[in-house]
């Protein structure tokens, strides 16, 4: 802030420069003062010169410090994803129906099939109440908005307001009963990246299921039994050409588990995919998930898929409390594993009865 005075008209007109206003433009007030020493005088004691801070010192910068590391503390008490979670199912056989895909909104998607499917499940699943787990890898809408990466996809859309297939993909997710993990995939990711926000965690909340964000190391304890397992949208690598590449990478490298894990999940090619193996002694299961929505220009313009329909397979995990295998059934093949679940559940059933 500068002030001067200068004499005016037989007195001492003193100005004062104020801050700047909105527009930019210089403010000041002015006063008169009868003589030279009064102006100056009034001058000081009516708009002294401002007081300059201290100097930063090592007690400021430590205290700035530890704000900082307050701030991630309470950063990561209000995160709504997770890493890692445990799951405790019960003392019979149980099933892990791993859904992905749905791009609710999108005009290549197959909602027909998808409500019919999602109807079989309710109806199985209160036959045999615990027999069957439910987990989604992601992409549950199809999210295409004008800020995102790829703008011209809601040209494709038969839902364009997102918030809309966030509310019909929620209402379709209920009609199959709670869920255990949820993963974001790429088109709900699109939200963190573009818009900060998180549009997977008030649906997950929704439904009773682990938001997994962008993967999930899952422990899963069954009777006498833990499974170790990862899940992941997008793989690194992707897989295209060959399907078990990106699996095998992450069974080598990727995540806590390592090579203990039990079975490996993607999704992400909207296209079925089954491996087991023996390694080192370990029965390993790689699947991959198909999806609900089919070619659109994107993908077909890039060769991602050839097209249109969808390739609506929905892998199926069987675990047992007693011994440690898992029985996996593809994509195409998820109802028939859902019989034989059946079976066995009756059959554990029957021989507690016996005994």
């Amino acid at each position: 802030m500068a002030s001067s005075y200068q004499r005016a008209n037989g007195s001492w007109r003193v100005a004062v420069e104020l801050e700047r206003d909105l527009d930019g433009r210089r403010r000041r007030r002015y006063f008169d003062a009868p003589t030279e020493s009064e102006a100056f005088a009034r001058m000081a004691t009516a708009y002294p010169d401002p007081i300059m801070p201290a100097a930063v010192g090592d007690d400021d910068w430590a205290a700035y410090y530890a704000d900082v590391e307050r701030r991630v503390e309470a950063e990561d008490r209000t995160d709504s994803d997770v890493t890692e979670a445990t799951f405790n199912w019960g003392d019979r056989p149980v099933g892990l129906l791993l859904w992905s895909d749905w791009h609710i909104g999108s005009r290549w998607t197959n909602y027909k099939q998808l409500r019919s499917d999602v109807e079989y499940v309710a109806r199985f699943r209160s036959k045999f109440p615990g027999g069957l787990h439910l987990a989604h890898l992601g992409d549950i809408k199809d999210n295409y908005f004008p800020a995102g990466p790829h703008p011209t996809g809601m040209a494709e859309s038969v839902i364009p307001r997102t918030d809309k297939q966030e509310g019909a993909a929620l209402w379709l997710a209920k009609q199959a009963g709670d869920w255990d993990m949820m993963l974001l995939g790429c088109h709900l990711a699109w939200d963190l990246t573009k818009q900060g926000r998180d549009s997977l965690a008030p649906i997950a909340a929704a439904l009773g299921a682990v938001n997994g964000g962008y993967g999930l190391s899952a422990e899963i304890r069954i009777g006498s039994q833990t499974y170790l397992g990862l899940i992941r949208h997008k793989p690194q690598g992707g897989g295209g050409m060959a399907p078990g590449n990106a699996h095998r990478r992450l069974d080598n490298e990727y995540g806590p588990y390592g090579e203990r894990a039990d079975f490996i999940s993607t999704s992400h090619q909207h296209t079925c995919h089954l491996e087991q193996y023996d390694k080192a002694g370990r029965h390993v299961t790689f699947t991959r998930s198909g999806g609900y929505k089919g070619g659109d220009c994107f993908a077909r313009a890039g060769a991602f898929t050839h097209t249109k329909p969808a390739d609506c397979g929905v892998p199926l995990l069987i675990f047992y409390p007693d011994r440690h295998h898992i029985t996996a059934f593809a994509g195409h093949d998820w109802k028939a594993g859902l019989e034989y679940l059946a079976m066995l559940r009756e059959d554990y059933e029957a021989d507690d009865l016996a005994a």
